[in-house]
């Protein structure tokens, strides 16, 4: 993955508002569920330009955060960032790797992480069954896992011919989860719109593309550049009466 994950990291910050809003949103189910908990040593799966982890380091009182990305672009804005804070460690990181793969500064972390938090991310890695092994082997007795995994059924029917249900794109997870011995508190399905700018979206959509394309053979290229050339063209439009930017409505299928 971390060949394919291109996306521009200044693009991505002016574009990823859903992700803040539905991180946001998962930082509340972790505040509201466990508000009595003192989470002693955090991990952050895919934290992007470090927007939504920030917000999480201040729903935590500032405990400690290990923040993973694939992208050393991403990485280094996060670092960079005029808003950076000194409780978070920003970390280079394909976690769908094999643990043995994993840097040293990962690995040092195994059976002491009390909450891994992860946003919009999972379902981007193709070999599922490292991600969660890794959880796994990092989560301490009674630590917890919170993951907001995105699922868009009309583009696996138009690479493959099949849609694949949301039951059955759920049951993949809880699989794993339930063999790698983590218990499943809950879960949930949510249709959220996603508002994009969209020439931000679309200087982007390379790097989501090609995310897609690793779990197709490269005969799907020109099938899912038509399909993004659909999306864009048939996506609800409007004009953001503050910024004046063409914004587009997209829908996905969030699970949590």
């Amino acid at each position: 993955i971390n060949e394919i994950m291109n996306i521009d990291a200044n693009e991505y910050n002016k574009s990823n508002e859903s992700q803040i809003r539905d991180g946001n949103e998962l930082i509340g189910k972790i505040v509201a569920e466990t508000s009595d908990k003192d989470y002693e040593q955090i991990i952050d799966i895919g934290c992007g330009t470090g927007n939504v982890t920030r917000e999480l380091s201040r729903a935590v009182n500032g405990r400690p955060i290990t923040a993973l990305d694939v992208d050393p672009g991403m990485i280094g804005f996060a670092q960079t960032s005029t808003n950076r804070n000194p409780n978070i460690r920003y970390v280079t990181q394909d976690f769908g790797v094999e643990w043995d793969s994993l840097s040293a500064t990962v690995r040092a972390m195994e059976d002491s992480v009390t909450l891994v938090f992860t946003n919009h991310c999972l379902h981007l890695i193709p070999d599922k069954s490292n991600v969660v092994t890794n959880i796994g082997r990092l989560l301490r007795p009674n630590g917890r896992l919170y993951a907001n995994i995105g699922y868009n059924a009309d583009l696996y029917m138009n690479l493959t011919g099949n849609t694949v249900e949301t039951d059955t794109e759920m049951n993949v997870w809880l699989n794993l989860f339930r063999s790698r011995g983590l218990n499943v508190l809950s879960k949930e399905f949510c249709l959220r719109d996603n508002r994009y700018e969209l020439d931000a979206f679309t200087k982007s959509i390379d790097g989501l593309k090609q995310s897609l394309l690793n779990n197709y053979s490269d005969s799907k290229r020109d099938k899912l550049d038509e399909l993004f050339s659909n999306v864009l063209a048939k996506c609800d439009k409007y004009v953001d009466n503050r910024t004046g930017k063409t914004m587009g409505v997209f829908y996905w299928t969030t699970t949590f």
